[in-house]
């Protein structure tokens, strides 16, 4: 009876430990199975993060719009088109743009923070939005400033310069003819002249407005004669150029003939940039560079945005 006893109580431990043995098993297994699904979800987390960041980044036009916006200080919702992209299997989707310090003064931070499958997961996109020529600090864009490959994508943007104004600004689009700039008190006024039947001239008026407004006169081919001293603000595309007075131009001036005075010497005075890619003799100009100015012009000086993305990370810290 004692050995059978023995027998039993052998059996019950060694059946104890099978047990034991298999729950063991069966329980480091399950948390295997657990640990294998978050890191997947985890996985799967990130990529959905970085895959958002590329798909906003890789609307360039929709980008380059969002940059300036906040670029002169506007809020951004931004947005991701749900009917292009399935996003059921994400929750707390939030994306946001502001201005970073990362590369240059003023770049952009692209961020998008998002929950998949109860895995909180974050990725930034981050880069520059100021074209480079402009913030070099040259007071003059011409062949010495700028390489070549600068140079033609400048001229691809000059010639598209109605696309650079709306109607937030003053445009003075003007002919081949011979126009002049007077001064009268705080108000500007632009006109061509004539002469009528008894051989006195008449002054067409094209364009007045007060002396402070932000402005932006485009003549490819003509000519623009300064009868009095003033000190203009904006963006001024001309050909050529006749000075009785000085003319002062806080913003960016593109010359595309010669600047010459009548009788005394006279002067073009730049504050900001001046984009000379002809060669035009720069005698009668004088420059200064001022980023400030520029900035405040910004929507408006061909060229001046120039969207690059940086780097796409995981994580905020700076690069």
């Amino acid at each position: 009876m004692k050995a059978k006893g023995y027998i039993y109580i052998i059996f019950l431990i060694i059946t104890s430990i099978i047990m034991i043995s298999i729950s063991y098993i069966f329980s480091s297994l399950e948390n295997e199975i657990d640990i294998y699904r978050n890191e997947a979800n985890l996985i799967q987390s990130e990529l959905y993060a970085e895959s958002v960041i590329n798909i906003i980044l890789s609307d360039r036009e929709k980008l380059y719009d969002f940059c300036k916006k906040i670029y002169n200080k506007n809020n951004v919702i931004v947005t991701l088109n749900e009917n292009l992209y399935n996003l059921e299997e994400i929750s707390d989707l939030d994306l946001s743009l502001k201005l970073d310090d990362s590369y240059e003064e003023d770049g952009f931070l692209l961020q998008c923070n998002l929950d998949y499958k109860g895995v909180k997961s974050s990725c930034y996109g981050k880069g520059t939005i100021v074209n480079s020529i402009y913030s070099r600090g040259a007071n003059v864009l011409n062949s010495e400033t700028i390489n070549k490959t600068e140079m033609e994508k400048l001229e691809d943007e000059l010639e598209n310069l109605k696309s650079y104004y709306n109607n937030t600004i003053n445009v003075i689009e003007l002919d081949f003819e011979t126009y002049y700039m007077e001064k009268q008190d705080d108000k500007l006024y632009i006109y061509s002249e004539s002469f009528d039947g008894n051989g006195e001239i008449i002054k067409n008026i094209v364009y007045e407005s007060l002396i402070v407004n932000t402005i932006f006169i485009n003549q490819e081919e003509g000519n623009i004669v300064i009868e009095d001293e003033m000190e203009l603000n904006g963006v001024f595309n001309f050909d050529k150029v006749f000075l009785h007075e000085n003319l002062s131009v806080n913003g960016a001036v593109i010359i595309n003939g010669d600047v010459e005075y009548i009788d005394v010497k006279k002067l073009l005075k730049v504050s900001g940039i001046l984009i000379n890619l002809k060669g035009i003799n720069e005698n009668n100009i004088e420059t200064f560079y001022n980023f400030d100015i520029l900035k405040k012009h910004s929507n408006y000086i061909p060229g001046f945005f120039d969207i690059k993305v940086r780097a796409i990370q995981k994580s905020k810290v700076k690069i």
